[in-house]
């Protein structure tokens, strides 16, 4: 299954992944396919989202850490 390439727009991807050889294969019929590649995008931008998080320091931060809502990573 193709992947995201970096920049690539929904429909960019969409419309590559859809005309793709082994996704013609795999998924015969178009809806599926089409279905499939959506799907695969989405769940390509959440992993991009989630590996994008802030990494910062326990001791610089505390109380802000505890009054914000943000998703962090803390180094020891």
């Amino acid at each position: 299954m193709p992947s995201v390439r970096k920049n690539e727009s929904e429909s960019e991807y969409v419309s590559r992944c859809t005309g793709d050889t082994e996704m013609v294969r795999e998924f015969s019929d178009q809806k599926k396919r089409i279905a499939v590649c959506y799907s695969l995008y989405k769940q390509s931008k959440k992993k991009l989202s989630k590996s994008s998080a802030k990494i910062i320091n326990w001791d610089d931060t505390r109380e802000e850490f505890l009054e914000s809502n943000d998703h962090i990573i803390i180094e020891p």
